[in-house]
This record gives C-alpha cells, structure tokens and sequence, in this order.
C-alpha cells in the first residue's frame, strides 16, 4: 500500500488527503496544527507562532511575590522575570546580614578532655634548680654548676646497627673477657705469632694447608685400627685352594662358620695375630696364616714369632695347648689378613689381629741377633781369556759371600763353587752390573770364576 489516500466524489474532482500506511490496511491521518479563530488561519504552530497556553482569564503565568521586600527586580515580571531575577542573583555576590558571635570567644580549660586536675594550678610545673631532680619539672635540666646536658651519647651504651666504619681506631684492639663473633667468615687470615691459650691442643683441619715456618723434619704419630677378634671351633671346608705356578697357595671361596678370623685392614703394615686356647678349653689342631689384596681371594703367607725362636712359619700346629702365642705378619700394601683352621680335633682358639703401622720384625733362623764382622777383599781380574780360576778358597767360618760382576765389564762373568767354573750351566753367569750374594745361607767352598776376556775384572768379597 502506499501512503495518502484520494477521496472521489460523484461528478467532482478527486481529492487526496494526507495519511500514512503502517500495514495491515491500515492508514493513518497525518494533521498540522493551525492557529486562528473559527474562519480565520493564523498560520501553523512554529517555534516562532508557538501554540497559546491559557487559562479561564488568559495565559498562566503564576503570581509575583512581593512580599518580603525585596520584590519582583525593575524590568521582569511573570514567570520568565522571576527566573532571570534568581539568575541574575545566582551569579552575583549575595550579601549576608544577621547576628554573629562577638569577635573573641570565651573557652574554659575544665571542659577539655585533659587528665584530672590538670585544668588546676596544683599540678602546674614549678620552677626548679639545675641538677635537682623534681617530679613537676617538664623542661630538660642540666647536671649540677649548669654542665651541659650532654648529647653525645656518651653517658649510655648506645645501640648499634647496620655497618660502622672507624677510621681512627689503632689497627690492633685489646680484648678481655669472652667474644662472640657470629657475622664473621669461618676462616679467617692470620700474620705473624699467634698466641692462644685457651685452643685445644689438638685442632680439625679440612683442606689444603700451607705452613712455611714448619721444620723440614716432623714427627708424626699414626693411630693403629680397632682389633679384630674372633673364635676357632671347627675344620674349614668351604674355601678352595690351589697352588700356583710361583708356589703359591691361593685361597677362594668363604671359609666354614667357626674355622676362621678375618681382619679388613687400610694402610697398616704389620698385624700382630693373637691366638690363646679358650678357657678351660684345650685347643687341637692346625693354623694358617694368610692375607689378601682385594679382601677375597687370599694367599699364604709366613708369619714370625717375635722374641721366639723358630724360623717364619705358613701354619703352626696346636696339641692340647692352653697357653698364648703371638705371631706377626707383614701386611703392607693389603686389605685383608687372617688365620684359618686347616686341621681340627677339638677345642677353642680365641684369635685377636691387631693392623699396625710399625716396622715389620723378621726373626733370623735360629733366633740369632745379625751377624757382624769384616769383610776380606778377594777382588780381582781374569789372568787369561776363557780360562777358569780361583777367586777365594774354602773358608769353613765364612758368614757371607759377595760375588759381583762390574757395571763397566763388558762381557758375563761365571761363577761356581769347588767344581772349575765353565762360560755355561751349571755355572752361574752374572751379567755386567748382576751379583751374587750369600748370608742367611752360606757355601764356605772355593769359588771359581771364568770370562771370555784377559783382564775382566770380577769382585768378590767374604767374611
């Protein structure tokens, strides 16, 4: 549908009136609005012909007041004089009269919230003498003679914090007393002679340190490992032994409960082996000593009797014995020693090993202290290339033999004893530097020498 709407009459003209369409077939009058008196257009309503508001008598516009004076301004009158009025007083500056306080106001102390009394002269500060203390004096005094009140914190121990520097402090301070120290590293650099008295004797040091002022030589004192004890009541039977290509008795395997003492020892080079009969028990039956290097597998090995008068012994045999023997093996550079039951018929041993750092006592053959005495000179050379000769008799009482053939020869030299020396087996051929010693055993034969060359040199030496 479109908007207005055409009016037709009967033998007329038609006529469109103004409407418009909102749907539905529905249409609706669009109108102005026209002043004037019936018969008479006195133009449309506009913001300049605006539509009259009036009452029964004319157009409302209130009531002026006028009362209290002042009244409505000169130049206004109605609602809009009235409106510009309270503007234009608004925005001007608006006298106020009336009645005001009197210019000083009467105050009364009693009605402050101070303390009881304090309104009163009672509690008022009297005056009072410098250095005589009072309890209503509120000022600062002075000590006695009108001394200065001192400000410097002087007369009190003053509270510190944070970091200090004094600048004309002697470098070394005095101290008495005990100090505690909690803000300082926990080494400390030290010059010069130190003396404290009050240190232990003995103090822990970790690291690295450094002491110029030690003497070259020092003494030291090694601490010896904790003993190791144990009992022998039974025949082992769980380990494995075998002798090597060198001879040696090498041992594996754990040893039967009972049939054994073991020691784990770490830079000891001695232990002292400790083996008594249990009391009331008299012990039959057979030791052995051995040690190891990794802690398992052991080897046999000779232990001493010091102070005793048998040679070094593998293994030491028990008949009915109720008494105590002691033994000392070497052990430096192991881990492990020990004792182990071979043979067994009865009874208890009781075995205490002691690691020790001492030196390793070995008893000569027989118990005898070593030999002393002077050597007799036999040194020499070859008289003739490639044939034999004698180089020292027979000597019965002869206690060592040094046969040696000098570092600046320049071929082998051969040994033997009463048969005629040969440049073969089963003389003996020491090569330029090698030599020949005897001393535990000793031949007390003739000693013949031989070499390839006139004027080899040889030396030999007994006593």
């Amino acid at each position: 549908m479109a908007d207005n709407t055409q009016v037709s009459a009967p033998g007329t003209g038609a006529d469109v009136l103004r409407t418009e369409d909102i749907g539905g077939g529905i249409k609706l009058a669009v109108s102005k609005i026209y002043l004037g008196a019936h018969g008479a257009d006195n133009g449309p309503v506009t913001t300049s012909n605006p539509f009259p508001v009036t009452g029964p008598s004319g157009p409302i516009d209130g009531v002026d007041i006028t009362s209290p004076s002042p009244a409505m301004p000169s130049g206004g009158a109605g609602i809009r004089g009235w409106l510009s009025a309270i503007w234009t007083k608004l925005n001007a500056t608006i006298a106020v009269s009336g009645t005001f306080w009197q210019a000083t106001q009467p105050v009364s102390a009693a009605a402050l919230p101070l303390p009881t009394g304090a309104a009163t002269s009672a509690n008022q500060c009297a005056p009072g003498t410098a250095g005589a203390p009072s309890a209503n004096v509120q000022s600062v005094q002075g000590v006695a003679s009108m001394t200065p009140l001192k400000v410097d914190g002087s007369g009190a121990t003053q509270p510190v914090s944070g970091s200090v520097s004094v600048s004309n402090f002697p470098g070394t301070q005095a101290v008495s007393g005990s100090v505690s120290v909690s803000n300082l590293p926990g080494t400390q650099p030290v010059s010069g002679s130190v003396s404290v008295s009050n240190f232990p004797g003995t103090q822990p040091v970790s690291g690295t340190v450094s002491v110029g002022n030690f003497p070259s030589t020092q003494t030291v004192v090694l601490s010896d490992a904790a003993a190791t004890t144990g009992s022998i009541t039974a025949l082992d039977s769980g380990t494995a032994t075998v002798t090597n290509a060198d001879g040696q008795s090498i041992t594996s395997g754990t040893p039967t409960a009972g049939s054994s003492v073991r020691a784990t020892i770490s830079g000891a080079t001695t232990a002292r082996i400790e083996v008594t009969a249990h009391s009331g028990s008299l012990f039959n039956g057979t030791i052995l000593f051995e040690r190891s290097v990794d802690g398992s597998i052991f080897e046999g090995t000779t232990a001493t009797e010091p102070g005793g008068a048998s040679a070094p012994v593998s293994s030491d045999a028990f008949t009915g014995v109720a008494s105590t023997r002691f033994y000392t093996v070497d052990v430096a550079g192991f881990t492990g020693v020990g004792a182990r039951c071979s043979a067994f018929t009865s009874g208890q041993l009781d075995v205490r090993i002691q690691p020790g750092s001492g030196p390793v006592h070995v008893a000569l053959p027989g118990g005898a202290p070593p030999i002393r005495g002077t050597m007799t000179d036999h040194s020499g050379t070859i008289a003739t290339g490639g044939s034999a000769q004698q180089a020292v008799a027979a000597n019965p009482n002869r206690n060592f033999l040094l046969v040696a053939n000098p570092p600046n020869a320049t071929g082998n030299l051969w040994v033997n004893f009463t048969t005629t020396a040969t440049q073969a087996e089963p003389s003996i051929g020491l090569q330029p530097g090698q030599g020949l010693t005897l001393s535990k055993w000793v031949s007390t034969e003739a000693v013949s020498v031989i070499a390839s060359d006139t004027s080899h040199p040889f030396v030999c030496k007994d006593g």
